[in-house]
């Protein structure tokens, strides 16, 4: 078969070209159009299951509040002596039928005695008995809201599923009387309230936080897929995990022919695409042998930078091109048909050449090459590479061979100075007072480390490669920062720790461990000498209100004894009056409990303990502080103003330490006004509510304080006062940094302002932490 010859090849490297480029860019499309379907689909099964799963956490936490309306109004109506037996019994028959969910109601006197049992299933008397339960009736007797007992599991040989028991209190005249137990099933919840159409699609159970399965849906035996959500409803009081597990479905023909269809269809193109490249290549196969020569030395000449030069096996050189001429400075015309081993080696160099020329003739020229130095023709010294191999003609003969040299002398100098930045570097590292290594990230082998790892770790130069257990574990984030103790050296550490990438391209991990020690010994000794300073300031404190304390003790103590003398004389009646003898009573024990809250308070304020933080309310905490001054105040004849909201104000804080603040700043706005006019202390105290904290502004009519002293004021031992210690205003910045507030002096015209601010807890958050 004859072919007619193609006088432009690049005309047919075109055309094979744009077919291959066309198939690429189908086959990719192809991928990312399959990929993009594939995580369509995923995607919305997974929010399909998503809104169903909240949909459903809804619908129960709606069902529920239905049932606890629903037994609330029972309740009253109880309360209300507006329900018989015959009654109860017929609406606590229509409640269990309605909701499934609800197994059993019990009404219970106050001691948690059975009255009256549900006419459907009653609820045992040792359900009611157990710990959970009796803690939660108590609860609920106490605080007078409904409540929910945490979930009962009955033992293995039960044919009982878990359950909670749910009371809601029966309120007469503001009293608790009784009690309605509710025993809910959550199995039954789950049966009642999950639709089919969602029991259908998903395997729907209730788990512990923990994962402890609690309740499930009714297993349909299908197989399941990894779509799964979960969701935390706390409709009970306490949290419980409410999840779905998504059914396999069946595949449609769109979803798995197309892509079939679309696989196939490529394959087609690939295939006749090959065949198209056949029938080319035989077209051009005349066209390539015509002009081999040519195209060789060519691609030879103008392609290639590198030096080429071709050899006989007699060693003499039968081709060099173009940059082969530039590197020696001779011309082709003076190399051709000479001793390759003449113009061009260096005095200094010719016997390692020529055992390089020798192995090269034989055939033992290694085939990664050889480096050595030649010379220009002006007497310049150069380095190559030298890569040699057989050339043989288009018969198959071996007629010489050809080298490739590539000019390797500023690749050289730019290693030889690598290898120069590198040891200083290696010095650098060496030097530094910290134990730096690098790791893998996969593998955790040890890549380097400095002299100081090695010092602290035991870890040898000469030894082989290894993994090293991390001192601190890998996090999540590129850079982490974080102090840990080393047991076997008793030391502490700031390890630094990034993500960077190796010469080699791998991604690694940086420690840079820093010993610490020394400065967490200095801040615990630090922190010692604050509670020492704390205390000795709670004790000063005490000291200058212990004639107001002998104040206080004596308004009750002697109302005591006002009220005892009253009860003696009722006593010496011939028929006492017991109402009257009550009220002297009950008047004794307010005037002694007062004194005892007196001296309680007393007493927590000075003592010493470790910090303990919990819910708070300001309002109270304020009034304990303006009690234990309230003698002060009147001695010094202080107006007092008080603004703060309506609503309790609660913050998570030390009752003591807060206390200790507001003592603080009170006692020195009384003291600031000791200069000013009777009539003319006044004392301002105002609390306001921004999004997320508390804002308290405390401010006198004393002389106030210069403004180039307000930057000193919270300076260890700088204070204004005669006999001050100094150490007053810094403790109490201290404890309000400590609780994440901020305290601060303003300026004003009239006295001093000292504000301070601390976080307060919501009502959604104090209702979820309750």
């Amino acid at each position: 078969m004859k072919w007619r010859l193609i006088s432009l090849p690049s005309q047919a490297r075109w055309l094979w070209a744009m077919p291959n480029l066309m198939l690429l860019l189908f086959i990719a499309a192809l991928l990312c159009f399959l990929w993009i379907l594939h995580a369509n689909e995923q995607q919305e099964r997974q929010d399909s299951l998503i809104e169903d799963v909240l949909w459903l956490e809804q619908a129960i936490r709606l069902q529920l509040q239905t049932n606890q309306h629903t037994m609330e109004t029972f309740a009253r109506q109880i309360a209300a002596d507006e329900i018989d037996d015959a009654k109860y019994r017929a609406q606590v028959r229509f409640t269990m039928t309605v909701n499934a969910e609800i197994t059993g109601v019990a009404q219970l006197d106050v001691q948690g005695r059975i009255e009256r049992q549900s006419p459907l299933e009653s609820i045992d008397a040792a359900v009611l008995g157990s710990e959970g339960v009796i803690e939660n009736r108590q609860r609920t007797l106490r605080l007078a809201l409904p409540d929910f007992s945490p979930v009962q599991i009955p033992n293995a040989s039960s044919r009982e599923v878990p359950y909670l028991i749910g009371f809601v209190p029966i309120m007469d005249s503001g009293r608790v009387v009784g009690l309605l137990a509710v025993k809910y099933s959550l199995k039954n919840l789950l049966q009642n309230l999950v639709p089919w159409w969602i029991a259908k699609r998903y395997q729907i159970s209730i788990h512990e936080p923990g994962g402890r399965l609690l309740a499930t849906k009714v297993d349909l035996g299908l197989d399941k897929t990894p779509y799964t959500h979960s969701v935390i409803f706390d409709a009970f009081g306490y949290p419980l995990e409410l999840r779905a597990e998504s059914y396999k479905r069946g595949s449609s023909i769109l979803t798995e022919g197309l892509p079939a269809a679309l696989v196939g269809l490529s394959v087609l193109m690939v295939w006749s695409l090959w065949s198209l490249r056949r029938h080319m290549r035989e077209r051009l196969e005349t066209e390539v042998r015509l002009k081999r020569a040519m195209a060789w030395r060519r691609s030879m000449e103008d392609s290639l930078r590198s030096g080429m030069i071709a050899i006989d096996r007699s060693g003499r050189i039968t081709y060099a091109n173009r940059a082969f001429c530039e590197m020696v400075g001779y011309s082709e015309g003076e190399l051709l048909g000479t001793e390759a081993q003449g113009h061009y080696w260096p005095d200094e160099s010719v016997e390692d050449n020529e055992e390089a020329f020798r192995r090269v003739l034989e055939g033992g020229a290694s085939g990664k090459g050889y480096s050595t130095r030649l010379r220009h023709r002006d007497g310049r010294r150069f380095d190559v590479r030298v890569y040699a191999s057989p050339l043989i003609d288009t018969d198959g003969r071996h007629v010489g061979w050809v080298g490739s040299l590539y000019d390797i002398t500023e690749l050289k100098r730019e290693r030889e100075a690598l290898q120069a930045s590198q040891q200083r570097f290696v010095a650098v590292l060496n030097g530094l007072d910290a134990a730096v290594s690098v790791t893998q990230i996969n593998g955790r082998q040890l890549l380097m480390c400095n002299h100081h790892f090695r010092a602290i770790f035991n870890v040898y130069e000469d030894d082989a490669p290894l993994c090293v257990v991390p001192i601190t574990p890998y996090g999540i984030g590129d850079t982490t920062d974080t102090e840990v103790f080393d047991t076997r050296n008793q030391r502490w550490y700031h390890v630094h720790r990034r993500r960077s990438v190796w010469v080699d391209g791998s991604d690694v991990w940086m420690d840079i461990a820093s010993d610490i020690t020394e400065a967490r010994s200095a801040a615990d000794l630090e922190r010692q000498h604050a509670e020492k300073l704390q205390q000795t300031a709670r004790l000063i404190s005490m000291g200058e209100i212990a004639s107001s304390l002998a104040h206080e003790l004596n308004q009750p103590l002697s109302a005591i004894a006002s009220y005892g003398t009253g009860g003696l004389n009722v006593l010496d009646h011939e028929q006492p009056s017991l109402p009257m003898l009550r009220q002297a009573l009950t008047k004794i024990s307010e005037q002694a409990r007062r004194a005892g809250q007196i001296i309680r308070g007393i007493r927590e304020f000075v003592q010493r303990r470790e910090p303990h933080r919990g819910q708070c309310d300001f309002g109270e905490m304020l009034e304990t502080v303006l009690n234990l001054l309230s003698a002060e105040l009147r001695k010094a004849s202080v107006k007092l103003t008080l603004e703060q909201p309506a609503a309790p104000i609660t913050v998570l804080a030390d009752r003591v330490m807060i206390e200790q603040v507001l003592f603080n700043l009170v006692k020195n706005a009384i003291e600031a006004m000791a200069d000013t006019p009777a009539r003319a202390r006044r004392i301002a105290i105002e609390c306001s509510l921004s999004e997320d904290k508390l804002t308290v502004r405390i401010q006198d009519s004393g002389s106030g304080i210069p403004e180039t002293e307000l930057a000193r004021l919270f300076m260890p031992f700088y204070t204004t006062k005669a006999e001050g210690m100094g150490m007053g205003l810094n403790i109490c910045r201290s404890i309000i940094e400590s609780h994440r507030g901020h305290l601060w002096a303003e300026p004003c015209t009239t006295g001093a302002c000292f504000c301070f601010t601390l976080p307060v807890i919501r009502e959604k958050e104090l209702t979820h932490a309750e």
